[in-house]
């Protein structure tokens, strides 16, 4: 699990650094709890991960509610991912404060379960319109 907090800092100052200052150490309440704070441009992990979770909510919508196979799903996130767009973070400041916590989690999957309101998505549908 990895949560984001990122300030904008208007400030012009000597000494910046390129393409960024990072500190990580170990902190939280779990032993393998990490913080990184970093200072300069924004991290490109974070970008990226914003550009792919903007890139599949559209074909998610529509696997949920259109109907469309994975393979259209999977055609439509690979065109959105050429095209998104960040406008939160178009140059508006010299530079970027990003606090970044990290903690391993580990997920356990039953082979065959299924979500049953994707099963059906008309139905599901139908249910929640009454």
């Amino acid at each position: 699990m990895v949560l984001w907090r990122v300030f904008g800092c208007s400030n012009e100052y000597a000494g910046r650094p390129t393409p960024f200052w990072s500190v990580e150490e170990s902190r939280g309440p779990r032993a393998n709890d990490r913080l990184t704070l970093s200072l300069g441009d924004l991290p490109a992990e974070l970008t990226t991960t914003l550009r792919q979770w903007r890139a599949q909510a559209n074909g998610l919508l529509d696997q949920m509610f259109g109907g469309v196979t994975f393979e259209h799903r999977l055609r439509r996130y690979k065109d959105d991912l050429a095209t998104v767009e960040i406008p939160e973070f178009d140059d508006p400041y010299p530079s970027w404060l990003s606090i970044r916590f990290s903690r391993p989690l580990r997920v356990k999957a039953h082979k065959g379960a299924t979500i049953a309101w994707l099963d059906e998505p008309a139905t599901t549908l139908q249910i929640l319109a009454e």
